[in-house]
């Protein structure tokens, strides 16, 4: 059963097949695996896990950059579409000789705050 077609400029430019993996089957693998590439940045309001699907960067195989983002209690991260008098998170990648695409951000849900 075919259940996703993925298409590309050149031959040579593909996805990983972990990529493929986690494409077709719509997870996103666990912060307790282990991955080769990986980095922890803690913060007083957050903590943010960052790793690569697979072992390394290879010329021309796109693979996925997992950002996992805790928040401490108490706190709130916004998405695009709060109100003016908040900013919107954004994740921004940058390197040499590499091509980010857009994020893909989890569906934003409202929460209430107590009173």
């Amino acid at each position: 059963m075919i259940v996703q077609k993925d298409f590309h400029q050149h031959h040579a430019r593909r996805a990983s097949g972990r990529m493929l993996v986690h494409q077709v089957t719509g997870t996103v693998p666990d912060a307790g695996d282990t991955f080769p590439v990986r980095d922890t940045i803690e913060g007083a309001q957050l903590t943010l896990d960052a790793y690569l699907l697979d072992d390394a960067l290879r010329l021309e195989v796109l693979t996925t950059l997992v950002c996992r983002i805790r928040i401490a209690e108490g706190f709130h991260l916004y998405a695009d579409g709060a109100p003016d008098a908040f900013t919107a998170a954004r994740l921004t990648v940058h390197g040499t000789g590499i091509r980010v695409g857009d994020a893909h951000w989890p569906t934003p849900s409202s929460s209430t705050c107590p009173s």
